[in-house]
């Protein structure tokens, strides 16, 4: 039968931690009661100083052991993790040389002692940690095992070297396997300790290694024998020798806090070994081309000498070893390594809703009909989102990234949500620019908000839209079938490809692509479901018609935080129209003001001659601006004057429009210069293509139906009135462009054409000249003569 002792004296600080049921649970109100109660003490030295520790009535000293027992039977306590003591021995100097006191009689520390019998009457102590709210294991205290932080061995503090070469390292760096091994070695030298303390220790090892190979050792230290060996075989032949038992002495000091570690084996997995060959290796390893294995070892193996086969498994040994980041420096850049490197969370639960917003653009991963001419193309939306509440406060669809699409978005949030104090964004050309950030005429400045960048190159910092993107976006692109990201099919992308572009060309439109108009509505409606959809990163709420409580949504995020008193400058859509009119600053002379090459005109300016007044425009509409002095007062409406460039006003959007259109025509007469002078370089050119494919090879393969190319020359008419065309793409910008003198063979020549590649290579050129194919509907046919 098992039987617990308990230590006598406690301190006030260890009988608070066992939150006993007749005991305050602080530490003051625990020396009140003492004192009040008149507990025997006495005084203890400790290493932080003197201490008083208390001898508890008989009723509490009760609940002490039964407190220990359950920890034992619960597991808060485990024989393994404590170490054979003398609990009983009578000795004090034998006592200070099992660690239970120091050097000068100083207790180590005030842990709860407990003795289990044996089968032959002895008694063991195990002295473990109890106490609650410990944070690492129970450990042996004589030992005085200290925490340290967990993590790999590569990056642990240099351990000290004991003098068999043992390394005294923190128990956290120590495996399962290790710390077993130690723990099993310890209890073996207290049991030789315990004999020793009446027959010296020469005879108690003696004495311990003949009861290890007769097997008369107690069966608790008989299991630990080959534990502690820490060897492989299971035949029981392996045993205890003087010498092992000596060279654990060696190592072993009991004054030492760090012990028992020295007792642990080396661990073979972390006790690497640079090999001469890993600077090599590592340097043709950890490249960014992402090499193989196999690959670095063939560059490296007849340099070494080494069989190539051998070499590689030790190099995926020491690979092995290695952190797994830092295996992978080198073959990621620093950007990418970021994703498998430690992160900040940021906590966003104390911000009230419209306090701080971020923006940013997405890309459509899916095409739709382009407005003006119905041909796929991606949009960009810019989304605004609410940080505190997730709520998605604003919105816009545009053609491309710019900064009127951030200034759409932002006027959106603010008319939904109001003005926010913080605007966090990238550093984007959207958002860094004139237009938002401009001192006197920028958003930041007349809205009086700060905007913040992140840090380039780290989207990490800006999880918040970038979770909103993959959960708005993202989901809505995937339900097209024009859906171009890369989880789609690459057969069925290819496939909704060449019929896209099919429909355009037959019929101008095709059935697979979204209008740009039910897109807009499409994209409203994906808005306001991620809205009311419960968010993870939202508090909790109980939900009648559930039953049971959910995250909630981000509306009832933000109605909530409006509930509790958050402030929001909202601004009506007649505010908003004068607050997001961008302004730009220029120079009044002689009552005219230059903008965009357009010219206004005001008599209120006639004194302003010669100054620099904020222009605020409409980027829709050019016939006025609105004029302001430097201190934001309203001088005047200027409007459109007849001595400028152009005889009807240009709104910047159109300004903008002609100028992308004159930019494409630009790109397509450049295209067509390449392939003219591709075909006036003759078959031999077009074949040495033919046998060295490039991406523009189907496009010139077009041109090997000529059958003899000359010099470009001047078109030549003909007796019949026609020039003498060249090229194929001539003779069919004549046609378009003279109809009514179309043959039977112009028909046959033209149904040819369109359906072939020179014709979709040349598409957007004959678009912009106003010579696309429409078919022959209405057409004067004549015959050839």
């Amino acid at each position: 039968m098992s039987q617990v002792t308990v230590k006598t004296y406690y301190s006030a600080a260890e009988l608070a931690a066992m939150r006993l049921p007749m005991l305050p649970t602080s530490k003051g109100k625990v020396l009140a009661k003492a004192e009040r109660e008149a507990w025997p003490s006495t005084e203890v030295t400790g290493i932080g100083g003197k201490r008083r520790e208390y001898a508890p009535p008989a009723p509490v000293m009760v609940a002490i052991k039964e407190f220990v027992v359950k920890r034992l039977l619960t597991g808060g306590m485990h024989e393994s993790e404590a170490v054979i003591e003398g609990a009983h021995c009578q000795n004090p100097r034998a006592h200070a040389a099992q660690g239970i006191h120091g050097e000068n009689g100083k207790r180590a520390l005030s842990h709860a002692e407990i003795g289990t019998g044996t089968e032959d009457g002895r008694q063991s102590g195990w002295h473990v940690s109890s106490l609650p709210g410990n944070s690492q294991p129970a450990q042996s205290v004589q030992h005085g095992i200290t925490p340290a932080s967990p993590g790999r061995v590569h990056g642990a503090a240099e351990p000290v070297k004991t003098s068999i070469g043992q390394a005294r390292v923190p128990a956290a760096a120590l495996t399962d396997r290790q710390r077993q091994i130690a723990e099993a070695r310890a209890a073996l030298l207290r049991e030789v300790e315990r004999i020793a303390q009446v027959v010296g220790r020469e005879k108690a090892i003696t004495k311990v290694v003949i009861m290890a190979q007769d097997g008369t050792l107690p069966e608790h230290l008989a299991r630990l024998v080959p534990v502690a060996n820490a060897r492989s075989g299971t035949d029981g032949k392996r045993t205890l020798t003087r010498r092992t038992l000596y060279r654990w002495f060696n190592a072993y000091r009991p004054g030492d806090v760090r012990a028992v570690n020295a007792l642990a084996p080396k661990d073979q997995q972390t006790a690497v070994r640079i090999p001469a060959w890993a600077p090599d290796l590592l340097a043709y390893f950890q490249v960014p081309q992402n090499v193989s294995l196999a690959w670095a070892v063939e560059q490296i193996a007849g340099k070494h000498g080494i069989d190539q086969d051998k070499l590689y498994h030790r190099a995926r040994r020491f690979l092995d070893k290695m952190g797994n980041v830092e295996r992978h420096a080198g073959r990621m850049g620093a950007r990418e390594i970021k994703n498998i490197k430690p992160f900040v969370r940021r906590d966003s639960g104390m911000l009230w809703p419209g306090e701080v917003y971020t923006a940013d653009g997405h890309s459509f991963d899916a095409e739709v009909a382009h407005p003006a001419h119905g041909k796929p193309f991606r949009p960009e939306i810019t989304t605004v989102i609410d940080v505190g509440t997730r709520r998605a406060v604003g919105w816009s669809v545009d053609l491309a990234e710019s900064g009127l699409a951030v200034l759409d978005a932002l006027r959106h949030a603010c008319e939904v949500g109001g003005i926010p104090t913080t605007f966090y964004v990238d550093n984007g050309s959207g958002y860094k620019n004139a237009l938002m950030s401009a001192p006197g005429v920028g958003m930041e400045s007349r809205l009086r908000f700060t905007m913040t960048h992140s840090i380039a190159y780290n989207s990490q910092a800006r999880g918040v839209i970038e979770r909103a993107h993959q959960t708005m976006w993202v989901r809505a692109a995937k339900e097209l079938p024009t859906y171009i990201g890369a989880p789609m099919d690459a057969q069925a992308k290819q496939k909704i490809h060449k019929l896209t572009r099919r429909d355009i060309a037959l019929a101008g439109r095709s059935k697979y692509l979204m209008p740009f108009n039910a897109f807009v509505a499409f994209c409203e409606s994906k808005v306001d479901a991620y809205n009311n959809r419960p968010h993870r990163s939202l508090p909790m709420m109980f939900d009648p018609a559930l039953g049971k409580k959910r995250h909630m949504s981000p509306n009832e995020a933000w109605a909530q935080g409006v509930k509790d008193g958050a402030q929001l400058a909202v601004v009506t859509q007649e505010e908003a129209r004068e607050l997001f009119r961008p302004q730009r600053e220029a120079k009044v002379l002689r009552g005219e003001i230059r903008l965009f090459n357009n010219l206004y005109f005001a008599h209120e300016l006639t004194e302003y001659h010669g100054d620099v007044v904020r222009v605020a425009y409409d980027i829709h509409n050019g016939d006025m601006v609105w004029v302001y002095d430097q201190q934001g007062r309203f001088i005047c409406e200027a409007g459109f004057e007849a001595n400028k460039r152009a005889y009807f006003p240009e709104s910047y959007l159109d300004r903008n429009e002609r100028k992308r259109i004159e930019g494409q025509l630009q790109r397509i007469d450049r295209k067509r210069e390449d392939v003219v002078l591709a075909a006036q370089r003759g078959e031999k050119y077009i074949k040495a293509l033919e046998d060295n494919p490039s991406p523009t090879l189907e496009l010139m393969g077009a041109l090997t139906a000529i059958e003899e190319v000359v010099p470009a020359e001047p078109i030549i008419p003909a007796s019949n009135g026609r020039p003498i065309f060249m090229l194929e793409s001539d003779r069919y910008e004549w046609l378009m462009q003279h109809r009514d003198a179309w043959t039977d063979g112009d028909r046959q020549f033209l149904t040819q054409f369109v359906s072939g590649d020179i014709y979709e290579g040349l598409r957007e050129r004959f678009e912009a000249l106003g010579l696309a194919w429409s078919g022959f509907d209405g057409n004067v046919l004549k015959v050839a003569v």
